[in-house]
């Protein structure tokens, strides 16, 4: 077999290892869209009539969650708060979830360390948007009842 043949057997196999790759790729990213679709699906509908939030934002439980990517304002009892577009998602996963800890958050967000999930789940628990339970060295966070 001459040099021009190996390369081209070598070439292939480049390609089709590229292949596979892409399609594990896309196929991820296939489940990862259904599980967002899934809990899209979940929300509740967008209020309607005098009092309806604006259009691309969400509301539940006294918290409006924006849609756009830019912080949020809220009122919450005697004051408004402003949540960030990373506290929203972290509500987001609470109310999907029921209850997160510091892990769980740091795992979905790709955080490097617990810390930066920790301050996050702990500002909100300051705002007065979560409640904290704790069972052995674990902090567990959920949406605040009534």
């Amino acid at each position: 077999m001459g040099s021009g043949e190996y390369k081209t057997l070598q070439t292939a196999a480049e390609l089709s290892g590229l292949m596979r790759e892409m399609l594990t790729r896309l196929q991820s990213l296939e489940e990862r869209l259904e599980r967002v679709e899934q809990k899209v699906s979940k929300l509740p509908a967008m209020a309607s009539g005098p009092q309806a939030a604006a259009p691309g934002v969400l509301e539940s439980a006294g918290v409006s969650i924006s849609m756009s990517g830019s912080p949020t304002t809220f009122g919450a009892g005697e004051r408004e708060l402003m949540l960030a577009p990373a506290d929203e998602q972290i509500v987001q996963l609470i109310r999907a979830r029921g209850n997160v800890c510091a892990s769980d958050v740091q795992v979905k967000f790709k955080y490097k360390g617990r810390n930066a999930a920790s301050a996050r789940l702990s500002r909100l628990y300051e705002l007065g948007l979560l409640e904290k339970a704790q069972a052995g060295r674990v902090v567990y966070y959920r949406m605040r009842t009534a």
